[in-house]
């Protein structure tokens, strides 16, 4: 399967989403930061383009769940390499739909933990609407939206500020201490 995945360089991501993905990444660790009494359940506008993604790993041994955003009507998806790295089995769920696909990753760039995925058999799809108009800054305001549990519920939506820029975290695993 590693012989199929191709770098994400390769995977045609314009440079406005890859710059949208590297301010979504700064502001994540913020976003995190911020008191969960903050969190409230996602508008409908805001659940626009995100997804919902379920991942298998070692063959059926383990699970895993993460959030995306659809970039293509046809079903490009953009989320993190941690979330579907080494699974064996991908299903994506549309959240504003509740549709369900089966996806591939198409690329991915471990080292910045971004990986972009395509779902299979998927056309017409609401897709996520960036910000270009400006560069993000210090002191911006956000809201982080996503599957907060990992249990497939009503998204979760929480507003935040961004303290700063290009920065790096190291999360540690509950299950076996490792690091990424």
């Amino acid at each position: 399967a590693a012989a199929e995945k191709t770098r994400l360089a390769a995977s045609g991501v314009s440079d406005a989403v890859e710059a949208n993905v590297r301010a979504a990444q700064s502001a994540a660790a913020d976003v995190q930061a911020i008191a969960r009494t903050a969190e409230s359940h996602a508008t409908a506008a805001q659940e626009a383009g995100l997804v919902y993604i379920n991942t298998t790993v070692d063959y059926g041994v383990g699970q895993a769940a993460g959030t995306g955003m659809i970039l293509t009507s046809d079903g490009e998806i953009l989320t993190n390499h941690h979330v579907v790295e080494g699974a064996t089995a991908i299903s994506v769920q549309v959240v504003s739909t509740g549709k369900t696909y089966r996806a591939a990753v198409i690329g991915y760039d471990s080292a910045h933990d971004v990986a972009v995925l395509q779902l299979q058999n998927a056309s017409g799809l609401t897709t996520i609407k960036p910000d270009t108009s400006s560069a993000v800054q210090v002191g911006d305001k956000v809201t982080g939206v996503g599957n907060a549990n990992g249990d497939g519920g009503p998204a979760s939506a929480s507003a935040g500020t961004v303290a700063a820029l290009n920065q790096s975290i190291t999360v540690r695993s509950d299950a076996g201490g490792a690091s990424e």
